[in-house]
């Protein structure tokens, strides 16, 4: 009995572990089963907030945690900021650069370790193209400059000040004059912030440039003559980039064939045949021509009102000078080489002998002959006597013989052909016009004569052998001191003692305006003259030969056309 009873015992205790091992498992599936449905509508709730069930689809969606995440990366970022100066990126890649007190400055060139670079407005490091004050900047990824360039089309939104194309400093501001011109290039002046006094910038010695083409760096300005056309009458200083002190006369050289450039804390960075150069150093300008030593000058009187003295090599004589010497005559020059007056001789100084034109009166009307002067101080007449006045006495060393100007009792005005034995003869080629001539150069066998008259002043070219004699060559007699009258070939002067024409200096340091002459020997005679008003010409006011001859040494004549 107490068997059965333990074994009924064990029975149910089996029973009852069954049933509770089917519970836990039951409780344990439902357990799963409501984790699954918990997760499966937490990620329905999330994706339906996001914008979608990203793991899903394939996209990425932006967790709440990965926001906080960026945000806490961000204050990192700023928090990391470097405050060192130098150059900088900042969260987004951009460079940037920090100075000495950790400021981000703008507008600013900055050059560093043989590199160009600069800083936009925003304060951030430039790229890729950019226009500033007349130059064209290219710029690397990496802020840069690759290259520069004149900026030909550049225009300011407005002049300051109204100076054209100026540049300043605190202490001094330098522009452009518009009114004058040199071929494409305009003169450079300056003045003073605390004078109104405005000087030109080489005194003397001008300088022009381009527009938009100067800069200034310490008290030294620098400017870039750039012209891609074939305008510049100053072509020898074209794309040279110089440097000038101010109050200097005497400018620098920094290098030819440039095609832009920027200075920046005294290094000077430009670009020449395509290259990018950088230098600190410039060498006293060698390009500029010693006028001085040039022998070979001619004139153009294209324009027709206006006479400008050319090196035989094309280059306008660019010094404003009031006694330059060119061969046989002395100029007063503009600054573009513009003949504003020929200083008058009253001599000439070949072969041994002084040349000059003895001038009296007789009978209340003027009268001249020609006079030499030997080395010992003895003067003989050589000419005939003959009406009018005479003075600016030239040597023509292609005909060996003198030019003169002269007026005769009626007023009007000629040039004359003197030879060296005392034949006087007048040119013809003015066309018998009105207006008195003055004698500017000799090329070629032709006198450059400006012809003032009421109707204009204008430029004339006449040939010097188109001539009709005034008076014959006479023995050699000497003129004495004193009132005697000399008889001179038939002919008679008053009893007053002959006097010289006044002489006019020429500034050039020479005495009496006395014009010495070193060249080849003349000839003989100097030459038959032509019989007759016009003989054997095609008519008076012949059409002149070529109007650009080369002077040679001296002032004769090295090419051009023939005598017409």
């Amino acid at each position: 009995m107490a068997n059965k009873r333990t074994t009924n015992s064990r029975r149910r205790q089996s029973r009852q572990k069954k049933q509770k091992a089917m519970t836990d498992a039951l409780k344990l599936i439902m357990a799963l089963a409501l984790i699954a449905v918990a997760v499966i509508v937490v990620l329905f709730v999330r994706g339906e907030m996001g914008g979608g069930l990203g793991f899903l689809s394939g996209s990425s969606g932006s967790s709440e945690s990965e926001t906080i995440d960026a945000e806490a990366e961000s204050d990192l970022s700023e928090a990391e900021e470097p405050v060192s100066p130098g150059f900088n990126r900042d969260e987004e890649g951009r460079l940037y650069y920090l100075d000495e007190e950790g400021e981000r400055p703008s507008d600013l060139w900055i050059s560093r370790a043989g590199s160009l670079y600069y800083i936009d407005e925003n304060g951030f490091v430039q790229t890729g193209e950019l226009s500033y004050e007349g130059m064209l900047f290219t710029f690397s990824e990496e802020g840069e400059v690759s290259s520069i360039q004149y900026d030909q089309s550049y225009r300011p939104s407005e002049e300051t000040e109204g100076y054209y194309s100026m540049v300043r400093t605190p202490r001094v501001l330098v522009y452009l004059d518009q009114e004058q011109r040199l071929g494409s290039f305009y003169l450079i002046r300056y003045r003073r912030t605390t004078e109104d006094t405005a000087y030109d910038l080489g005194g003397g010695s001008k300088q022009y440039t381009s527009p938009y083409s100067m800069q200034i760096d310490g008290d030294k300005v620098y400017y870039l003559p750039y012209t891609d056309t074939e305008e510049s009458e100053d072509s020898y200083t074209n794309k040279n980039l110089y440097r000038m002190e101010l109050g200097a006369s005497v400018r620098e050289l920094v290098a030819e064939d440039v095609e832009g450039y920027r200075v920046v804390d005294g290094e000077i960075y430009y670009q020449s045949k395509g290259r990018l150069h950088v230098t600190n150093r410039a060498g006293v300008d060698t390009t500029v021509p010693d006028f001085s030593q040039v022998e070979d000058f001619r004139l153009d009187i294209s324009s027709g009102d206006r006479a400008y003295l050319y090196t035989a090599d094309g280059r306008a004589v660019t010094l404003q000078q009031e006694a330059f010497k060119a061969g046989n005559f002395t100029y007063e020059l503009a600054a573009d080489g513009e003949i504003l007056s020929v200083a008058e001789k009253t001599t000439v100084n070949t072969g041994g002998y002084t040349y000059s034109i003895e001038g009296d009166d007789a009978f209340g009307r003027a009268i001249s002959r020609v006079a030499r002067t030997d080395s010992e101080g003895k003067k003989e007449i050589i000419s005939s006597e003959f009406d009018g006045s005479c003075g600016n006495l030239h040597y023509d060393f292609e005909t060996g013989s003198m030019l003169a100007e002269y007026t005769d009792t009626s007023g009007k005005s000629r040039i004359l052909r003197i030879t060296k034995d005392g034949d006087v003869d007048y040119l013809i080629d003015d066309g018998g016009g009105d207006g008195r001539l003055l004698l500017y150069g000799i090329q070629d066998s032709s006198v450059i004569c400006k012809k003032l008259s009421e109707a204009g002043d204008s430029f004339v070219e006449l040939r010097i052998r188109a001539s009709v004699p005034l008076a014959l060559a006479v023995e050699p007699m000497e003129l004495t001191e004193g009132g005697d009258v000399i008889d001179i070939g038939g002919g008679s002067q008053s009893g007053s003692q002959a006097q010289d024409i006044e002489a006019i200096g020429t500034g050039n340091g020479s005495s009496g305006g006395v014009q010495s002459i070193d060249g080849p020997p003349s000839e003989s005679g100097g030459g038959a003259s032509v019989e007759g008003p016009g003989a054997g010409l095609s008519g008076p006011g012949q059409a002149p030969t070529e109007t650009l001859d080369v002077l040679g040494p001296g002032g004769a004549i090295a090419g051009g056309a023939p005598p017409g």
